[in-house]
This record gives C-alpha cells, structure tokens and sequence, in this order.
C-alpha cells in the first residue's frame, strides 16, 4: 500500500462544486471538497486517468489501459456497477469533453481524427481528421449543435474550425483567418462568441516565450450595435448598485451575495461571412497566457500568466471582462519545488493549469503540481472558502486554499509492471515518428521483450528491458527513464467487524456469531443480529472460505 496526501495526477469538478474526481497512481477516486467521504472508484493494475464528471453530475469518465490499449470508459459517480468500455480504436486516447446533455463524448486521438461516441448506444460517428497532425481537445457549443477545435494545415500553423456536431455537415468552417498559431477555443456559456489564443510571433519558441501569447474573442452572430458603444448598452449589462469593481457579484462592502449567474442558453447562430470583422484583442499582458477559461456569466475570463521575480518566474491568475477592461489579479502560485508547498514556477505557465470554476461563479478551483486548490471569485478576498486546507496566497494575490485528502492505493508491483510495459511500447508504436518503426516489426519487439517482464525484480530491471526493445529502432533520444523522485509505500492497516464469523457450508456463506460489545457492529445504526449472514463488503461479494481481510485492508474513510 502507498498513501498519498492530498496528491493527485489530474481531476475534475463535480457540476455542484461540493466533489471532485482524482486520478491518483492510476486510480480513480472521488473526494468531498468540504466535509463527506471519500469513495473509490477503480481498483486494478490499470492506469485510469484523465477523469471528467459528466454535465448532470452522474457519470465519471476517464481513460484506461484496463483491455491492454488505451480507450475511453464512463462509470457511475458511486461507483456502484460495472465500468463501461466506450471505445474500441487502436490509437491513443487524447482530450475529450462531454455533450451539454451528457449523452455524448466528443474526442480526439493518435490517428488525428475527432470523433464522438453516444455513451447509451455505443454509436461512434467521425467528425474531421488531419492531415498534418493532432486535432485539439474539442469544445461543445453550449446547445450541443457544434464543436470547436484547433488544427493545423500544410504550413504546420493552427487555426480555429467550427463543425456541426451531428456529423451530417462534413465541411468544417474556419473562423480564423490570420497566418498565426491559434488554439485553445472556449465557446462563451451564452454561445454568442468563441474565444481562442493566438501567438502572433515565431519568436520564443513559437510564441511560448514571449507576450504574443494573447486572448482573442471572435462574434459568432451579426452584430446590430457597438458593443463599446456605453450608450448603447444594454440596461441589464450595466453594474448594479453595491458591485465591486471587479464585477464579480459581490458587494465590498458587506458579505458575499450570490452573483447574477449564467445567461440563459440560446441557439448558437453562426454568421461565417461576419467573423473575421468581428475578432478581437482581449488581453494585452506583458508576459505569455497560458491557459484560460470563461466564467458562467459569460463576460469574465479567467487566465494564468506569469510574472519575473527576484530568482524565478511566479504564476499569476488573473480576471479580465470580455471587453479587456477590468483586470483583477486574483492569486498567485507558489515557489518551485523545494522552496515551498505547493510548488509553482518550472515551466511555462508556471505549473498552475485545470481552471474550473462553479456555476455560481464563486469560486474558482485549479491544480498546481499535484496539488488542487480553491479560491475565491470577489476581487482576490477569500469569502466562500472551499476545501479544509491551510490558506496560503501569493504575495499580492487572494488567499487560496488546498484540497485535502488521505487516500491509500493498493499496489501489485508485478501488475504494474507489466502495465508500464505496454504503456511504453503503446507510446513509441503511436508517438514515433516514423510509422514504419525503421523498417522494424513492432508486434515482435513486443513479443520478444514482454515475457522477460514477469521475472523483473524492481522499476530498474523493468527500464532495462524497456530500453533494450527501444534501442533497437536505433533512434537517438529515445528511451525510458525513472521520474525524478518517489516515496516508499507504507504498512498495511487491517480494519476490524467487531463479529465473530463462522463458514456456514450449507449457506456458502459467512454467520455471525458473536458481536462484540462496544464494537464496531455495536451501535443502534449498525443493523447486524447474531444469526445473519456477511453477504459482501465494500460492494464485493463475499463467501465461504474467501479470505475476506484482504478487503478489509486501509478502508477509506474508517
């Protein structure tokens, strides 16, 4: 067994804001963000990652290597019932994004095509391929009529394409028209605009160096007035008595009032022929965005930037208005590894990334390193804490506070190694460079390494293998390598029934005895008699001349 404290590989927000799902170690959990139980949701030798709640709040999506290739699978959100595989495609499984009405998931893989699969029917509909390399995380409109992604043409730059989702209309639209990067596109929750990255430089290692690294929005309907125009503005856009100055939806001067929420959504109209009039600059900072996301009101933007320090590069979170006016820093990241908890720096966007943010608008949620943190939307004060942690904040910034959790994970060292394995020869069989694999038959490579696996003493070994099957593409820079630290897995704790059992031959089951007193089964909400029978425990069956205490081992939240 090997406990993690409040680590995780990635995670997703609950659509209420009161959970979240993590990927730890390969396994799937769930964790209250305030007070509750924590709940695991997978348990194998299987990598399980990339975990997603769906819209109505009662589907966990991840990707695993569980049928030895990676694919996509949903499960309930309690865990009760059997994983569904979703998918069935030899490729790597990339980014993917649930349909508004949580019917559909909409992903994009190794072979370059995007593609979505009807989670009930299992019905798989392709959508667009490349030519010339990965298609981006798709972006459902909010009414679940399109999709936007990124892509590349045959000059290697990135441009934003819109395509009916339904698959019926193959011709995606373009809707940027310069000779820069564009990615990243983020439909405003209104569906009125779509708002994208561009890196306007070749400098900087394509932009990612440098301030070019901006946010743009594009209208996706004609406009009938000036949006800058203040007299033509709308009475409901205009700020209400007792605002901030950040517009955020709450009053500074008192306590926290719940903001005026999302606008409703509508029919996402596209006028084509309008949009390239209708791009716009929003950011102007002096240093590279590297990730954002759009609030639920649809006008405020939320962005991670970096800003220089006397010895390192600090991570900032900043909120903007759609208009570019209103710039509110909001927190700021922590030091690099060794110099703090939390960690921040080491990297473009200095490690803070998954924006999130509930929709009530309050509180912003994000990951940095492998940690989770929450933080308040009012302007940088901390009045709708979320999560038990210690409040820490960047100098300057709001106080913002860490997810805590303590879960355990149950590791087979032989299981995983054959997991690590596969996962290796999967990344070089669909990330190389060449699909030939120099004239190699990769099948065999396979065939020749994998049954040295089950002899392997440590990770060492393990790499050894790896690397000798590598070596023989005869590529430079490839190979396999340790990460750069671990920890040892601790003891095993062994929880008690506080009941005697005896095997029940004719039963084939496990009776009660005897109940101790003052025990675990000994109290007025345990409903266990003497006489009854021990049917399962933590939801798997269990039954005469089973060595039940393996189940009994590190019981979360007991």
């Amino acid at each position: 067994m090997r406990a993690f404290a409040s680590e995780a590989d990635d995670y997703g927000l609950a659509p209420n804001a009161r959970r979240i799902a993590v990927s730890v170690h390969g396994e799937v959990f769930t964790v209250p963000v305030e007070e509750g139980d924590i709940k695991q949701i997978t348990d194998s030798a299987a990598r399980d990652r990339n975990v997603d709640y769906s819209p109505d709040g009662k589907w966990i999506a991840y990707i695993s290597d569980a049928s030895g290739r990676e694919e996509l699978y949903v499960t309930a959100t309690d865990g009760s019932g059997q994983a569904q595989k979703l998918t069935d495609i030899d490729a790597l499984k990339f980014g993917y994004n649930w349909s508004p009405d949580s019917k559909e998931v909409a992903f994009v893989s190794s072979d370059s095509k995007l593609r979505k699969i009807n989670v009930g029917t299992k019905q798989l509909t392709e959508i667009d391929a490349s030519r010339y390399g990965n298609i981006s995380t798709p972006e459902w409109s909010p009414d679940g009529k399109w999709l936007a992604y990124s892509k590349a043409d045959a000059s290697r730059t990135t441009d934003i394409y819109v395509i009916s989702s339904s698959g019926s209309d193959k011709e995606p639209h373009k809707v940027t028209f310069d000779s820069y990067d564009e990615r990243s596109p983020r439909f405003s929750p209104d569906g009125r605009k779509l708002f994208f990255v561009r890196t306007d430089s070749i400098g900087g290692g394509g932009g990612f160096g440098n301030a070019s690294v901006q946010i743009y929005s594009v209208g996706l309907e004609k406009l009938d007035r000036d949006p800058d125009d203040p007299e033509e503005r709308p009475e409901a856009e205009a700020p209400q008595p007792g605002m901030s100055s950040g517009d955020t939806g709450f009053d500074a001067a008192g306590p926290a009032r719940r903001p005026a929420g999302p606008r409703p959504p509508h029919e996402t109209k596209m006028d084509w022929a309008g949009m390239k009039h209708r791009t716009r600059q929003i950011t102007r900072m002096p240093f590279p965005i590297s990730t954002y996301t759009v609030a639920p009101d649809s006008r405020t933007l939320v962005f991670v930037t970096t800003e220089p320090g006397a010895t390192f590069a600090t991570p900032v979170i900043y909120s903007i208005q759609e208009d570019g006016k209103r710039l509110t820093r909001i927190t700021a990241g922590g030091p690099p590894s060794g110099e703090g908890e939390g960690g921040g720096g080491g990297g473009f966007g200095g490690g803070i990334g998954d924006l999130n943010i509930s929709r009530d608008g309050r509180t912003l949620f994000f990951s940095e390193r492998n940690a989770i943190y929450s933080v308040a939307l009012a302007g940088g004060a901390a009045t709708a804490a979320a999560g038990r942690g210690p409040a820490t904040g960047g100098e300057g910034g709001g106080a913002r506070r860490r997810i805590n959790f303590n879960v355990r994970v149950k590791i087979n060292r032989p299981a995983e190694w054959a997991e690590m394995f596969g996962d290796a020869w999967r990344t070089m069989k669909y990330r190389f460079y060449d699909p030939n694999m120099h004239g190699m038959d990769w099948d065999a490579a396979k065939a020749k390494y994998e049954p040295l696996v089950k002899d392997v003493g440590d990770r060492q070994e393990l790499l050894n293998i790896i690397n000798e099957m590598i070596g023989e593409l005869n590529a430079s820079h490839t190979g396999a390598a340790p990460p750069p630290g671990g920890r040892a897995g601790g003891g095993v704790s062994t929880g008690y029934l506080g009941v005697e059992l005896e095997p029940d031959k004719a039963a084939g089951r496990y009776k009660v005895t005897y109940i101790y007193e003052d025990g675990p089964a000994d109290k007025d909400w345990v409903k266990v008699n003497v006489g009854d029978y021990l049917i399962a425990i933590g939801g798997k069956e269990v039954k005469a001349g089973d060595e039940y205490w393996d189940l009994l081992n590190d019981r979360l939240n007991r």
